[in-house]
């Protein structure tokens, strides 16, 4: 199950970027369409990941990104529902994939430590 790999790396990184934040209340993960990952089947895994830190209760919001492409013949640009899809302007193969593939941790929401004056 590679999405418990890919919660193990975002706990990793909210502890990381939360290390001075007494709580996490928002995560924000944007998962590409064509990324290849179980959004239910991650949520999942970051129940269990994010358990027991300061992100244990956070919200979880998962942004899908649409997969776009450019034509390596024309340059037009498209949004694209597989890798090896056809250009939709001149039908060529050979799309070069811009965006949709990654997932990232986009943001990380959380209330601070109070100064102490």
């Amino acid at each position: 199950m590679h999405e418990l790999s890919l919660a193990e790396e975002v706990a990793s990184i909210v502890a990381t970027h939360a290390a001075s934040l007494v709580r996490v209340s928002r995560v924000t993960l944007s998962i590409g369409a064509l990324a290849g990952v179980e959004v239910e089947a991650l949520r999942f895994a970051l129940a269990s990941t994010l358990r027991g830190g300061k992100a244990e209760s956070a919200e979880i919001e998962f942004v899908g990104v649409p997969a776009r492409a450019r034509c390596t013949h024309c340059s037009h640009e498209q949004q694209i529902e597989a890798r090896f899809d056809d250009c939709e302007a001149c039908g060529m193969p050979g799309m070069q994939l811009l965006q949709g593939d990654r997932m990232l941790v986009s943001a990380i929401v959380g209330d601070a430590a109070p100064r102490l004056n």
